[in-house]
């Protein structure tokens, strides 16, 4: 609840502030993936998109927002009986994470050469699911399911 009223007082300060900025707003946003094929095809990926609302004198804040994801496919287990056999069971695993971040950045020097501080604060909630499988005559059948869900913040 606190750190809510915080975001919301400085939200108000950034949009109360626009009438001394330097600068226009400048908007970023990317995207990263990975995924390993040598490995149970497992991937993990970020969408981002951040604001920088304005610039005064050395002050610039940022407002940002993350979208982490990621699978954990297939992590199969080896027959203990048999290892060149089929797996007695698997699990496969995924995670999602919205983040909001706020930044009040740093900059100090000009165009050409500037050393810049961002130092950010990031709140969201962690979502993660897993599968469990037991091997059956010709393929797997889900035997539990488990989903678990975590504030996060730092």
């Amino acid at each position: 609840m606190a750190a809510r009223k915080i975001l919301f007082h400085i939200s108000v300060f950034m949009i109360t502030s626009l009438c001394l900025a330097q600068q226009r707003p400048i908007l970023t946003g990317g995207f990263d993936y990975f995924r390993d094929k040598s490995y149970d095809n497992n991937s993990y990926g970020n969408f981002n998109l951040g604001f920088q609302v304005y610039q005064w004198k050395f002050l610039a804040p940022e407002i940002g927002f993350n979208y982490y994801f990621g699978n954990l496919r297939d992590t199969e287990r080896i027959n203990p009986v048999e290892p060149e056999a089929k797996s007695l069971y698997k699990s496969d695993g995924r995670f999602g994470a919205p983040v909001f971040s706020i930044a009040p950045k740093l900059i100090f020097g000009n165009a050409e050469a500037a050393l810049i501080f961002v130092p950010q604060y990031n709140v969201g909630t962690i979502t993660t699911r897993g599968d469990f499988s037991i091997a059956t005559n010709k393929s797997y059948a889900l035997t539990e399911q488990s989903r678990y869900k975590e504030d996060i913040s730092f």
